[in-house]
């Protein structure tokens, strides 16, 4: 039954590191699988992205998303989690990765203030 599963996104920024230490953490309080997820933006096949670009993106997005692994298990150790690596727009890909997850965990971008807006320039 996948509701017994937290997806979380990761692109292996300091934000996505925290969502996944929160995800883990939430994943083991539901007694839940953690499904790390990491998209990159590849789109193939295509006349300008050669089978080698894809497999280089693919082994650096397994990359991350292993690194994520390894920080979700040292917060939780023995947590029952999983990696996936999927090409293509990162928003319709997580959600779609999601499906009947009980949870979607992402982190937030840091993003400078509005200009104008609180001190910004």
């Amino acid at each position: 039954m996948r509701s017994r599963e937290v997806v979380v996104g990761t692109d292996g920024t300091a934000a996505s590191q925290a969502a996944v230490r929160w995800a883990a953490r939430e994943a083991a309080r539901r007694h839940a699988t953690l499904r790390i997820v990491h998209v990159f933006d590849r789109q193939w096949p295509s006349p300008d992205v050669s089978t080698e670009d894809v497999d280089v993106d693919r082994r650096l997005a397994e990359a991350v998303a292993a690194t994520a692994l390894e920080q979700a298990r040292t917060v939780r150790p023995g947590l029952d989690a999983e990696t996936e690596t999927l090409p293509g727009r990162a928003v319709p890909r997580l959600l779609e990765a999601a499906g009947a997850a009980g949870l979607l965990v992402l982190g937030s971008r840091a993003a400078a203030p509005p200009r104008g807006c609180c001190g910004g320039r």
